[in-house]
């Protein structure tokens, strides 16, 4: 048995996370004991008492902007992006990076979408998440992509081209992709937009990885493609184990066993 790691999940509300089971099962398959802890916070305010115990954390809603703040440096995806989700803890030194846009890009491989094409791409929501897959559609792929969030300012804050939760309503027959990046759904059955129609062939993605999702139920029931987050969150997961541990990770990512 290779040393042990000591990683966590800081986040508010996150007692329903599986990202305790994935990371032991990646450290099960490498042969190394992993304890991850679930740190659910009120706020960031106390997150110094964190240092010290761990090599690496996780950060989720609603933190993955402010975290930022309370690091030392950042990779210059994670700069742009304006969010983290990974920091690597070495000597007290905190870096943060981004692992949802390469764990979304590789979810996004599964849609067999054509990334040279100028297709017309929507994002619901405007925080961590929408800013990862902002950044990986707009650096990985030719699509026009517009967000729509309940607070049109807080959407221009990552672009310009924005629109209403109405006005997505009345037009998700015109996007090829739409993506739920806020966590509506997760512990209710409800989804973040109204579905009354959706274009031939498109494909919709909710980044929650839970089975019973609303916003992928309608916009099936509509002839629309689906698909979850899970393989995003394996993916992100395997990059930020990387992150901290400098190992090869030599296993298949989706052949985990998850318990």
């Amino acid at each position: 048995m290779k040393k042990g790691y000591r990683f966590g999940l800081v986040g508010r509300g996150i007692g329903y996370s599986l990202s305790p089971q994935l990371h032991q099962a990646i450290g099960t398959s490498l042969g190394i004991k992993v304890h991850y802890e679930l740190i659910d916070i009120p706020t960031l305010a106390d997150v110094s008492t964190l240092w010290d115990r761990f090599q690496g954390l996780n950060v989720t809603t609603p933190y993955k902007e402010a975290m930022l703040d309370y690091c030392d440096e950042a990779d210059p995806a994670t700069l742009k992006i304006g969010a983290c989700n990974t920091v690597v803890i070495r000597d007290g030194w905190k870096t943060a990076y981004n692992t949802d846009w390469i764990g979304f890009i590789r979810l996004l491989e599964e849609t067999g979408l054509d990334f040279t094409l100028p297709l017309q791409a929507l994002i619901i929501g405007s925080g961590g998440g929408a800013r990862a897959v902002y950044y990986a559609l707009k650096t990985k792929t030719k699509f026009h992509v517009t967000v729509d969030n309940r607070t049109v300012e807080r959407a221009k804050r990552l672009t310009h081209q924005v629109m209403t939760l109405h006005e997505a309503e009345e037009k998700l027959s015109n996007f090829d992709l739409v993506v739920n990046a806020t966590t509506v759904g997760v512990k209710t059955y409800a989804s973040p937009i109204a579905i009354h129609s959706v274009k031939p062939n498109s494909v919709y993605i909710d980044l929650n990885y839970q089975k019973n999702l609303k916003f992928l139920d309608d916009s099936q029931a509509l002839g629309a493609r689906t698909l979850n987050g899970w393989r995003m969150l394996v993916e992100q997961a395997f990059e930020s184990f990387r992150l901290w541990t400098d190992l090869d990770l030599n296993i298949n990512p989706m052949g985990l066993i998850i318990e």
